[in-house]
């Protein structure tokens, strides 16, 4: 069965090869004290006429992890958008597909972008087992992955629910299971005075509010 045009097989090799390109350009990020050298790789990855997701997903949460280093005013995603390589609701998406899929399962970087980003809350929940992931490393098309999704989400949310949390623009977090009562969780400063502050209630939102 042939897979989805917009999906890649890489190989590990491949893989460790986008891994050194992405570490070079960080490294060289983290020795000037500016985020540009990763920041142009972004934008070329972006420009290139066969987009790699995944190379771009590790360059965006390297760059988002060591964020705190660079002197700027500008939150990692603000900065990114900037740029012109993805926007923040993007930006988003690709570093919680690193995060909570491709550190632990690089097997799947040969998958769709957008079909990681669709299991993503998955992977982060902890419902996929090692035997979805084989699964998903086989699967054809974006539809394949799609599938798995689903049935693994309704098995876990059958009866009970999963917990879903969200936020909304000025900051306030909220939680609910299933189609139960929604909760105010916490509140995230964004608009913070305080740099540190600012940026780490943005970290928490990237890793934890869907």
């Amino acid at each position: 069965m042939s897979r989805d045009t917009q999906s890649l097989m890489i190989s590990g090799t491949e893989w460790e090869d986008i891994t050194d390109i992405v570490n070079e350009a960080i490294a060289h990020s983290l020795l000037k004290g500016s985020p540009e050298p990763a920041l142009a790789l972004g934008y070329e990855i972006k420009r290139s006429a066969m987009v790699r997701g995944v190379m771009l997903a590790k360059l965006l949460y390297e760059l988002d992890e060591n964020w705190d280093v660079f002197e700027t005013d500008d939150s990692c995603e603000v900065a990114v958008d900037k740029a012109g390589i993805v926007a923040e609701d993007t930006f988003k998406k690709y570093v919680a597909v690193y995060r909570w899929i491709l550190v632990e399962h690089p097997e799947l970087a040969g998958l769709p972008i957008e079909g990681l980003i669709k299991i993503t809350a998955a992977a982060r929940d902890g419902d996929l087992t090692e035997e979805d992931y084989k699964e998903l490393a086989l699967a054809p098309n974006v539809g394949a992955i799609i599938k798995v999704r689903n049935r693994v989400r309704d098995i876990q949310t059958s009866g009970h629910g999963a917990i879903r949390i969200w936020d909304d623009e000025d900051g306030y977090v909220y939680c609910r299971k299933g189609e139960g009562d929604i909760f105010n969780l916490t509140f995230l400063p964004f608009d913070s005075d305080n740099p540190v502050v600012a940026a780490a209630a943005a970290r928490l939102r990237s890793v934890y509010v869907q």
